[in-house]
Order: C-alpha cells, then structure tokens, then sequence
C-alpha cells in the first residue's frame, strides 16, 4: 500500500512546488488514506472471498 502512495498523491494531488509542500500535506493525508484503505479493504475481500469459497482446495 506504501508503494501506491506517491501514485495515488500524484493523480489526485498532482505536482508540488515550493512553499505549496507544507499546505499539501494535509490533503495528501486526507486523500491517501482513505484511498489506501478502500483498495486494501477491496484486495483483502476479494482475497477473502477467493479462499472461503474453495474451503477444499485448503490444506488441513
């Protein structure tokens, strides 16, 4: 998910300079996070969802 950071600022936040950084900040975190969290909540459920429903293919 730390990997998909700086793309998720770079597409949603776009390009900083100078003494715009320490404004951005705030936004960065305000839209990564969530981000982060929906696409790591969305990859662990389907991930989850792929290993309750083939319970056979398990190893016991």
């Amino acid at each position: 998910m730390y990997l998909l950071l700086p793309a998720i600022c770079g597409y949603f936040v776009g390009p900083i300079y100078g003494e715009d950084q320490m404004s951005v900040n705030a936004a960065i975190f305000f839209i990564g996070t969530p981000v982060m969290f929906l696409i790591g909540a969305v990859v662990g459920w389907f991930l989850g969802w792929k290993y309750i429903k083939r319970p056979a293919d398990r190893a016991c």
